[in-house]
């Protein structure tokens, strides 16, 4: 049982065993295999009109917002909160935004 053991950076004991990749493994393949069988379902109903309509909004919509909290997060160098916190400051805004 000592085995299944293992120490981590605090010193507290963490119980460490193969399952954990076995079931991330087998959460990965059953993924994959969703997404293959979506793919497959589309091309033979003929849905791809939706998918690439999807896809086009989807980067339209998410794009911006990824980059705006990239460069949030760059220029403040802090957490999620303190980000927002940092930057309602700096621009005079109520610290409770």
């Amino acid at each position: 049982m000592e085995q299944y053991f293992d120490k981590t950076f605090y010193g507290v004991r963490e119980a460490h065993t193969d399952n954990i990749f076995i079931f991330a493994t087998i959460g990965a393949a059953i993924g994959l295999a969703k997404v293959w069988r979506f793919l497959y379902v589309v091309g033979t109903s003929s849905g791809s009109t939706f998918v690439l309509a999807y896809i086009v909004i989807s980067l339209l919509f998410v794009m911006p917002i990824i980059i705006a909290e990239l460069m949030i997060g760059r220029y403040s160098k802090k957490s999620m909160i303190g980000s927002v916190r940092k930057a309602a400051v700096d621009y005079d805004s109520s610290k409770k935004w």
